[in-house]
């Protein structure tokens, strides 16, 4: 399990383990987690207290300026307006829609996150029974946003019917999520743990929006968190047909037979592959008594070093300047999380990038470290050492 960082290294060694395996449904297409036995403790131990990262990354804040700016326009939304946001993790993004002069309410069960900033933010799962509430409070709103939220519900058709509620009738839901398809590309096979519920294809994501009675009307691609796809989203409208750039979308995913198993052999026989040789290679430098440390101690890349069976024996620290990180250990594996600065984390000969999306941030951040001779390291497309490749 991933998402959470406990108080020991041996509370952390016995962090609960439950077998990962994806099924794809015969009928939509949609890939999701085969066995959610974990569910009750996902909510305990990481929901509740979800691990806000997003004003860490200067990356991600100026990538939110900019969705942002597709999602006023799209929505055509002006000063005072009400925008909910679903999924307000450190609540970064609430300031933002609030400097824009629009009043913003988030939707987060985590009390961590709830009590932050002093916006308004309805402590519970986004569902069609909160979005009812919400109405009834509030009214309906121009703007339904979320990112990053859509593929951890355990219910996806409840969470998608409370933002039909929430919308009034010419009202858009701006909706990022992973797309599978990249995340292959990009071999992101760290995401596909407990924590992502639901792994969509635009064909699978087009069926579900039907169901709610909801309309993809657009689609936009971005290069972020590995891959995602940012889904405009209404009301159904009558004129009941998609627009040629989803029609597009939809055939080419025909031709990479994604709605069947036989789709995805090949990317998880190389995955098997991978994860042998990283394995291999770590295990070969503890040997040789080459110190390796990993680089952040975020959900992917506790999942990542699980995956990876790199246990403190192997990668006895992880650097992450997160606040409240240091000095907690990664659930399985156990290794202590350090900050950057860390004599500890100095003393690596090499260091795994764990978070494969902020390679280039991490390098920028860290060129003190390269200049001394710290080799730098990612499993992204492959593994192989990155500060070489710094400008």
């Amino acid at each position: 399990m991933a998402g959470y960082l406990e108080t020991t290294t041996a509370l952390a060694r016995r962090a609960p383990k439950f077998e990962n395996a994806v099924a794809i449904c015969g009928i939509c297409g949609l890939v999701q987690q085969a066995d959610l036995s974990c569910e009750s403790f996902m909510v305990e131990k990481v929901y509740r207290f979800y691990q806000a990262t997003y004003s860490m990354s200067q990356k991600v804040r100026s990538y939110m300026d900019a969705f942002l700016d597709l999602a006023a326009q799209v929505s055509h939304l002006k000063r005072g307006d009400t925008v909910i946001e679903i999924g307000s993790n450190d609540g970064s993004v609430l300031d933002l829609i609030q400097a824009r002069g629009q009043r913003a309410i988030g939707f987060d069960p985590s009390a961590n996150v709830s009590a932050r900033g002093g916006h308004k933010i309805i402590q519970d799962f986004f569902s069609a029974t909160t979005a009812r509430r919400f109405v009834e409070d509030n009214g309906t709103v121009k703007l339904v946003m979320s990112r990053h939220t859509l593929e951890h519900t355990f219910d996806p058709l409840d969470f998608l019917m409370g933002v039909e509620i929430a919308l009034d009738k010419n009202g858009r839901a701006v909706i990022e999520v992973p797309y599978l398809h990249f995340q292959m590309i990009n071999n992101q096979f760290q995401s596909m743990t407990f924590q992502h519920v639901l792994f969509f294809t635009v064909t699978s994501i087009v069926r579900l929006f039907h169901r709610a009675k909801l309309e993809l009307l657009d689609i936009r691609f971005s290069e972020m968190d590995a891959g995602s796809m940012i889904l405009i989203v209404g009301k159904t409208s009558s004129r009941g047909r998609d627009s040629q750039n989803i029609k597009t979308i939809l055939s080419q995913e025909s031709v990479l037979d994604l709605a069947r198993v036989s789709g995805y052999r090949e990317f998880f026989d190389k995955v098997g592959r991978q994860k042998d040789t990283a394995r291999t290679f770590f295990q070969t430098l503890a040997r040789r008594r080459i110190r390796a440390v990993g680089y952040g101690a975020g959900a992917k890349g506790q999942a990542l070093l699980n995956m990876l069976a790199l246990d403190s024996r192997i990668l006895p620290f992880v650097i992450d300047d997160t606040p409240g990180y240091a000095g907690r250990f990664v659930p399985g594996v156990g290794s202590q999380v350090i900050k950057s600065r860390d004599p500890r984390a100095k003393k690596a000969d090499v260091i795994l990038i764990t978070a494969p999306s902020h390679v280039q941030e991490i390098l920028g951040k860290e060129r003190t470290k390269i200049a001394k001779g710290i080799r730098f390291m990612s499993t992204v497309p492959d593994l192989h050492f990155v500060s070489e490749s710094l400008p």
